[in-house]
């Protein structure tokens, strides 16, 4: 399902209970007085609020699924997202090493579209107490995943039903502050947001702030971008060097409630002050501004589309060095940095140049039939696989080191993206299709038992007794 938010008011959570499920009645989780119940049900998967001192109110009706037809804006409006047509199905998938499909329910505290709105009308230049007042983890409060199935060999048939929900399940140990708990609904534990996301059956998360989560070369992202972006301001030649100072940076999680063509709408704000003395005279320079970056896909590798909020360069005659630092170059940056996350190698390319693949291309084809065969395909599937892996647009040949050298390179591309609040998922697949070439990989990696390089990205699990809740913090890198 795309990850899509709606906002839920006057959501009281001191005694409220979450259900999760599918193939059971409305009454299979009754609701008591002072409640409120989210549930999923078959039949069209209507989502439904059950607050007991008032009586069962309808929010949808809604058909859990990949592709919204409508927006999820509200709990009074229509909703309807095609499940039927997507052909999604939460059956278990073991046949084949993977682990079933899931949809995760991410509820937060925080009004997401409110704290968007508020954080991009942020001048440049502002107080930094602005944005650390909404931006810091008692404002914020953490992300409550609640996933279904909630283990790989859950019974779909079977309800999953989340033991109450407490302010403290949020602010674990943190006191809530205003203006999240302020004015109203009255906080401490008012669930505001809600976002579906599904996750795909093979794929990798890139970190926010955690260089120790599972992915192909992780790194922390914006680390990375605030203090690259630094580094680069401290070299430019309008600087006297040695002169640059960061006031202050910060880089915060955004997860919007639009739909892009690859995926959810989702990326990073991007607020910053540094300073440094012009390389000609004693003429200070400022460079203030307040971005954001949407995440997408190009060419299947990961990208960014940037927005500007506000950006004040002072002298003036320095606008255009920096704006172009902070619209071109950021973006190609990172988009090259995704370009060499995205690449798995192989061996040594080959040929008078080098540029010739063909001996990992014949490789990594042996593999895949293998993997193939030890998966239960068929003699033509196992050849579709070997053809998935030859389509020459999937290799690259690239230089490594001084020896002259290439590196034969199977390009890793994604077929959509999945924002949370810190990390970004890529999705390989979301079907075991022998045509493609993701798929094929994954059956070349069932040789070499190396599919948890691949599939890297974790299913999320609870098991209903020592594991109730999955937390994810809303990410700001401050500097």
């Amino acid at each position: 399902m795309e990850d899509r938010y709606q906002r839920v008011r006057r959501w009281p959570l001191r005694a409220a209970a979450l259900c999760l499920g599918l193939g059971a009645c409305l009454d299979a989780c009754p609701a008591t007085p002072g409640t409120a119940e989210l549930r999923f049900l078959d039949n069209g998967g209507t989502v439904r609020e059950v607050v007991g001192a008032v009586g069962a109110r309808t929010v949808g009706p809604a058909e859990l699924g990949p592709v919204p037809s409508l927006p999820l804006l509200g709990l009074d409006a229509l909703h309807a997202v095609d499940l039927v047509g997507q052909n999604v199905s939460l059956a278990p998938v073991n046949n084949q090493g993977l682990p079933g499909p899931q949809i995760e329910a991410h509820l937060f505290v925080a009004d997401l579209g409110g704290l968007d709105t508020y954080l991009r009308g942020v001048g440049a230049g502002e107080p930094i107490q602005r944005w650390d007042d909404r931006t810091r983890p008692g404002s914020l409060g953490l992300d409550v995943a609640i996933p279904f199935p909630p283990n790989p060999g859950w019974n779909v048939a079977n309800r999953y039903q989340v033991p109450f929900l407490l302010p403290v399940v949020f602010w674990p140990g943190i006191e809530p502050l205003p203006p999240a708990s302020d004015p109203d609904p009255p906080g401490r534990g008012s669930v505001k947001s809600v976002r579906f996301y599904r996750p795909g059956l093979c794929g990798m998360e890139v970190s926010f702030a955690d260089s120790s989560a599972p992915g192909v070369n992780n790194a922390r992202l914006y680390d990375t971008i605030s203090d690259t972006l630094f580094t680069k301001f401290a070299s430019n030649d309008k600087l006297d060097r040695g002169s640059a100072r960061r006031a202050w940076s910060r880089v915060t999680t955004l997860l919007d409630d639009g739909l892009d063509i690859f995926g959810p709408r989702g990326g990073f704000f991007l607020y910053f002050w540094f300073s440094a003395t012009a390389a000609r005279g004693l003429q200070d320079i400022n460079f203030t501004a307040n971005y954001e970056y949407q995440f997408t896909l190009v060419d299947g590798r990961g990208a960014v589309v940037p927005t500007r909020n506000d950006l004040l360069v002072q002298p003036q005659q320095s606008f255009g060095d920096f704006r172009d630092a902070l619209e071109k170059d950021l973006p190609q940056n990172l988009g090259e940095s995704f370009v060499d996350k995205q690449k798995k190698g192989f061996g040594t390319c080959s040929g008078d140049a080098g540029d010739d693949p063909v001996n990992a291309v014949n490789l990594v084809a042996g593999f895949a039939d293998a993997g193939g065969a030890k998966l239960g395909l068929s003699a033509a599937d196992r050849t579709r696989l070997q053809n998935a892996i030859r389509q020459p647009a999937n290799w690259s040949c690239d230089r490594r080191g001084d020896d002259g050298a290439k590196t034969a390179n199977f390009i890793l591309r994604a077929k959509r993206i999945n924002v949370y609040p810190d990390a970004l998922e890529l999705v390989w697949f979301d079907e075991q299709n022998p045509d493609d070439p993701m798929f094929a990989l994954y059956a070349a990696a069932v040789t070499v038992n190396a599919t948890g390089d691949l599939c890297a990205r974790p299913r999320t699990i609870v098991d209903g007794s020592r594991t109730t809740y999955v937390r994810r913090p809303l990410v700001t890198v401050a500097r």
